[in-house]
């Protein structure tokens, strides 16, 4: 029996020093790539794994560089070049699908695009996944693949909308 509580404890110990190893993985992450005044939203958005909207960075440039930063630190530049903010206005390919009249694919693609500390795989899984079938998916993987190519070719790519615009936000129903 004591053997047996011993190992449990141990457990536990082991369990809380990772946890805290990881809590300060996201704390460095938040510190490099946010503003101080913004830790703590940065902190949460890279911990729970959702989108950067901290009001204390600004929108636009700001925000979109704090996103990649966050991505890079945590998966890598190949992972921010594969799936990023900077894909966001391929989420274009759900705006306006007669068969998803409330948005839910097009409010995904941006949720995850927005989400920095998601892995590139996890947003695709989580865009592919809006719904049960998605045939807009193919049309979302084939823009990001032309801008990847514009990218590595120095091409100009064209520039996306924020997402939290007031524009977005009148356009776009919410889940």
């Amino acid at each position: 029996m004591v053997h047996n509580r011993t190992s449990q404890f141990v457990a536990l110990i082991l369990c809380l020093s990772f946890s805290s190893a990881l809590d300060s993985d996201v704390s460095k992450v938040a510190h490099k790539c946010c503003p101080t005044a913004a830790f703590e939203c940065c902190y949460n958005a890279i911990n729970f794994h959702v989108r950067l909207s901290c009001s204390e960075i600004p929108q636009g440039g700001k925000r979109n560089e704090a996103m990649r930063c966050i991505q890079r630190e945590l998966h890598g530049e190949k992972d921010v070049n594969k799936t990023s903010i900077d894909h966001l206005d391929c989420c274009d390919a759900f705006d306006n699908d007669f068969t998803d009249p409330n948005g839910y694919c097009y409010e995904a693609c941006v949720f995850a695009l927005n989400a920095p500390s998601r892995s590139s795989k996890d947003k695709l899984q989580y865009i592919k996944e809006c719904r049960r079938k998605n045939n807009l998916n193919g049309c979302f993987n084939q823009c990001r693949a032309k801008q990847n190519d514009l990218r590595g070719k120095g091409s100009p790519v064209p520039h996306y909308k924020t997402a939290e615009s007031d524009e977005y936000h009148s356009n776009v129903g919410h889940l």
